[in-house]
């Protein structure tokens, strides 16, 4: 009878390359997930947004209406009362928010990286050439009537300051959320160089 010798094999692991290339697969996909995830956030940030500048502006119609406000159309020289619309010099916007949007709660895009003490993160009655030019609203509402813009939101960009943007190579774009006097909502993006609301 033969004896049948028996060899111990020692169990082969991993060798370092193996354990770099699914270390290297693993940070692949965690990349691709965070790309993702990170859009579908901003998405569903950016429906926050379109759905507090549709309340808005179903509460300008209301106030509108209170105020009996006129409708506009090019060529006319109508001052914002004229147009039954709340001044943001006086008390009459905190009128129109706490009566008509009941609170500030809808001033606020989700994505706007602003402090909790500043309410509204809205531009209200944007200048059509400089945004640090406030008086300017009675020209934009004779140039386009009822098309014209009354508040807009650009905080889904990366850089969201007007002055950073004039930095940025000209053909980028930047997405803008309009909201006009006739209550339409438009999303469309324009070259971050191309500052001109009274164009869009």
């Amino acid at each position: 009878m033969m004896a049948v010798k028996l060899r111990w094999c020692p169990k082969r692991g991993f060798t370092l390359v193996e354990l770099m290339v699914v270390i290297g697969i693993i940070a692949v996909l965690s990349g691709i997930l965070f790309v993702v995830f990170s859009s579908a956030r901003e998405a569903a940030r950016r429906q926050g947004c379109v759905s507090n500048l549709r309340q808005i502006a179903q509460a300008m119609a209301m106030y509108r209406a209170d105020w009996n406000g006129v409708e506009a159309s090019p060529g006319q020289d109508l001052r914002y009362w004229q147009l039954g619309l709340p001044s943001r010099e006086d008390n009459s916007l905190t009128y129109f928010v706490e009566h008509y949007c009941k609170g500030w709660a809808v001033w606020r895009c989700p994505s706007a990286r602003i402090p909790p003490t500043q309410l509204n993160s809205y531009v209200w009655y944007p200048g059509p050439d400089d945004p640090s030019i406030q008086a300017s609203w009675e020209p934009w509402v004779k140039k386009r009537g009822e098309e014209a813009i009354v508040t807009f939101c650009d905080w889904h960009n990366p850089v969201s300051d007007p002055i950073e943007l004039f930095h940025m190579p000209y053909w980028e774009t930047k997405l803008l959320i309009l909201l006009r006097l006739n209550g339409q909502i438009n999303i469309k993006r324009v070259p971050v160089r191309e500052w001109a609301p009274d164009r869009w």
